[in-house]
């Protein structure tokens, strides 16, 4: 029956699946513009200078700090949806670069392969496996091809470090660096780059382009 004269149709409400409202979760957080949405299964919350992503049946799943420089945001790896969250922020180049003491967090921050490197984000045990295929083991010297994300700690700063050696034990890693070691369970998640057989061909644009920037907020004076 054809509808009445005078009378609108209602427009049909957009449904976001749950993979798209964490990419907008993470798409917001990457620009530092937070966005407000749900669907039946999540939604995102604004608190303070941060926004989380909120799951119905499981509450927190991320928060996204938008005030600190550099950017960083907290996923929980218990959650049923931290695999559509590790895909999300890699897309925008963000990686769980350190996981908390305290429980299954882990703290994402941009990272950028350095040239001619290629970038990757593996259990410490797969790390291990790739070390070891390419000859570093517990006293190797220090190797170049094979760099790893190392969070800040006293005489050492944040960024990819080159690695001296590895040690394995019962399932217990301890990754030596200059300047001293990573102590990691064989499960947990580790970013590294190793470096490019053979170099790619760059264009002009490529080879002038700037160093990126993203992940840093531009600070108010």
């Amino acid at each position: 029956m054809p509808r009445p004269q005078g009378i609108p149709t209602k427009p049909q409400p957009t449904y976001l699946s749950d993979p798209e409202v964490i990419q907008a979760f993470v798409d917001g957080f990457a620009q530092g513009e937070p966005v407000l949405l749900s669907n039946q299964n999540l939604r995102t919350e604004p608190l303070f200078d941060s926004v989380q992503l909120m799951a119905k049946e499981e509450g927190l799943v991320a928060t996204a700090n938008l005030s600190q420089s550099p950017m960083t945001a907290l996923g929980r790896s218990t959650s049923h949806y931290w695999e559509s969250l590790r895909r999300a922020m890699a897309i925008q180049g963000f990686f769980p670069v350190a996981k908390s003491e305290w429980g299954q967090d882990y703290t994402f921050r941009y990272c950028e392969a350095p040239e001619d490197y290629e970038l990757h984000c593996t259990t410490a045990r797969e790390f291990w496996r790739a070390c070891w295929s390419r000859g570093i083991s517990a006293h190797a010297g220090i190797a170049l091809d094979v760099l790893i994300w190392s969070q800040p700690r006293p005489n050492r700063r944040e960024g990819w470090q080159s690695i001296r050696g590895i040690d394995c034990d019962t399932g217990q890693l301890v990754i030596k660096l200059l300047g001293g070691a990573l102590d990691v369970q064989g499960s947990d998640l580790v970013v590294w780059v190793r470096r490019l057989s053979k170099r790619p061909s760059m264009t002009r644009t490529q080879r002038r382009a700037k160093p990126s920037v993203r992940g840093y907020l531009r600070l108010n004076s």
